[in-house]
Parts: C-alpha cells; structure tokens; sequence
C-alpha cells in the first residue's frame, strides 16, 4: 500500500510540472529575432549645439498689495465680531460691533449741552434786541448794550462749541460699528467678544485676493538688471503651477546683511494662490551654448544615464556615459552637460530599447 501511494505521489508531481511547463510564457517573436541577430530599429539624430537662457531663480513670499490691520478709535469693549478667518467680506460690511453704552451717553450729554447753550444763545439774542430799541429812545446806556452785545457773542460762541462737540460724540458713537476698509479675505481675527479695543490696536487683518504679488529676494549682482514692466515666469509650488507675472516695483537698494534686492511681482489672480506662500521667479541673464540631444535619445539605466552613438558608416552601437542636465525651453530637448560632443551621430532608440547595448547592430530607419 505504501509503494502504491509514493507511485502515485509522484505521477501527480510529474503531471503537474508537466502542465506547467506547457503553460510557460513564450518570449515575443520581436526578442527571438532579436537574440538570432537581428538589427534592432532605431532613428538617428546629431548632437547638436543650441542657445538656451542662462536662468536664475529668486525666491520669495507672496503678499496682498492691499493689506490692513483694522483697529479701533476708541476704547470700548467688544460686543459681537461678525466676521472670521476665511470669511470674504465686502466693502463697508461690519466686522465688529464695539459697547455703545459710554459712547451714547457721552451723545446724550452733547446734545443736552447743545440744547442749554442754544436757549442761553436765543436768550441773550432777544436781551440784546430788547436793549438795542431802548438805546434808540435813550431808555438805556452805551454801556449797557456793550454788555448785552458781548453776552450775546460769548453765548452764540459757546453754542457753535456744543455743536461741534455734538459731531464729534457722534462720529465716536459711529465708531463703535468696525466696518472693513475695502472688499476682502480676513486672514486673522485677533479678539474676541469680552476683550478690549483700544485705540490703534488691530483688531482684525484684512487682505485684498485681487492684488497680490511675489515679493523677491534678488541677488544685488542681478538685481540692477530686473527694470519695472519686465515680464517673470513665477513658480508656485504649493500650486504645482507656473504663472505669468510682471516687475511692478524694483526696490531701489540693496540690504546689507543679505546682499539682496527687493522685486514686486505682480500676479494674475489664480484659483488657491495665498499670501505666505513661497514662490520662486526665473530671472533670465542672457543665454550660453549648450550641447543637446533628443530627450529620448537620453537613456537611463540604474544611476547611469547613457546615450548609444554610431560611428560614420557604421551599424554597430557604441555607449557613452553621460551627465544630463535638464529640458530645453522647447521641451523637445535636453542639455548634456559632459560626455559628448557636437556634431556626433547619436542613435534615437525605439521600441525594445531595452536591448540595446554596447556592440549591438541597428538599423537606422531615418535622421
């Protein structure tokens, strides 16, 4: 029973591995041609020489050209804020309502003050009229009429003082309602209901989305070459995006202890785009020569980056080991930075690149 049991263990192996092996994957017929020798289709191209813009980056911060830190006129406790961070608020609209209680009773006292002082004003008015048809019968004095005249402007003085103190209670009753400056984003609400507003302090910052722009840090040996008008390409990196922007100010110094100037970009108003996030404008100086090749000719191989070339007359490929550098401004291109040489037959590979090495035969199909 045993032997008949290891028997049929081992036709079950057998039949198994069998099935298998039928079942292995076939190499494609484009390998096995290739591995009896036949040339592999490739495209062949020059090493060419090629001007690109010598590009320098200065990077920066982005910030509202329009930017406030609303703050009280008058000290007063905050009653109701009605606005948070995030919260776009329109021109005029209320932010913050500030405790009226002292403000409208320092109104009230105005304008009972105003009262009193325009009944004295109206009394010594008709006092001094009552006098003046006297003096015109010798029923009173010079005297007395200079008197009543005098009164009469010391009164008409103090009236015109309680109306002015009157506007005055008002607008500071007005000031109680904090309203916003210009139509905006509130980055930052810095009290809260309970707190107290004093004059000046900031109660509240408000940034208009519509004007903002990169502020640059640029090196002083550039900074003179960047002029007001100049058209910047800005990168956004929180953004993944690239904008277009232009100079609006060049700062005209230098800081001492970075050795930077100052450049304002202004920037188009873009979808997420915030103050505080980081920028970097590409600053062109000019252009140098450059070696280039096709971006696929550039093969890449583990930590390698390789290109195969063919000698004049030759269908053999040869290797080079090469250091790239990064994409011409065509995105066609890119910059070999060591390694070759202009004017060299380079080869182009196509399908199954993967096969091609040092000493393989290819067929050029076309430059």
């Amino acid at each position: 029973m045993k032997l008949d049991r290891i028997v049929a263990i081992v036709l079950g192996v057998l039949l198994v591995a069998g099935f298998l092996w039928s079942q292995r994957v076939r190499p494609p017929h484009s390998q096995i041609a290739r591995a009896a020798g036949a040339p592999l289709p490739v495209r062949r191209a020059r090493v060419e020489t090629a001007e690109i813009p010598i590009i320098t980056e200065a990077v920066g911060t982005v910030r509202s050209r329009r930017q406030s830190d609303v703050a009280s006129r008058v000290m007063a406790q905050v009653k109701e804020t009605r606005a948070a961070a995030g919260d776009a608020v329109a021109e005029g609209a209320v932010l913050m309502v500030l405790d009226d209680r002292d403000l409208a009773a320092r109104k009230a006292q105005a304008e009972a003050a105003l009262a009193a002082q325009r009944q004295q004003r109206d009394e010594a008015a008709r006092e001094l009229e009552r006098t003046r048809k006297l003096a015109a019968q010798d029923a009173a004095t010079a005297q007395e009429l200079d008197i009543l005249t005098f009164r009469f402007a010391a009164a008409e003085a103090a009236a015109l003082a309680a109306e002015k103190a009157l506007e005055d209670a008002t607008v500071q009753a007005e000031h109680a309602i904090v309203r916003a400056p210009f139509a905006g984003v509130v980055i930052e609400k810095r009290v809260d209901p309970g707190d107290l507003a004093a004059p000046g302090a900031p109660l509240i910052t408000l940034y208009d989305p519509r004007e903002l722009r990169l502020e640059a840090a640029v090196e002083e040996r550039i900074a003179g070459a960047v002029k007001t008008g100049d058209a910047l390409k800005v990168r956004i990196d929180a953004l993944g995006a690239e904008l277009d922007g232009r100079v609006s100010e060049v700062v005209p110094a230098v800081d001492p202890a970075t050795r930077t100037g100052l450049v304002k970009i202004d920037l188009p108003e873009t979808p997420g785009l915030r103050p505080g996030m980081f920028g970097r404008a590409r600053i062109a100086r000019g252009t140098r020569a450059a070696v280039a090749v096709p971006r696929d000719a550039l093969v890449r191989r583990g930590q390698l980056e390789l290109v195969f070339w063919l000698p004049e007359g030759g269908d053999r490929a040869r290797m080079a080991i090469v250091r790239g550098g990064g994409l011409l401004p065509d995105g066609e291109r890119v910059e070999i930075l060591s390694g070759l040489e202009a004017g060299r037959q380079i080869i182009v590979p196509g399908p199954g690149a993967g096969a091609l090495r040092e000493g393989a035969q290819v067929a050029p199909q076309e430059k």
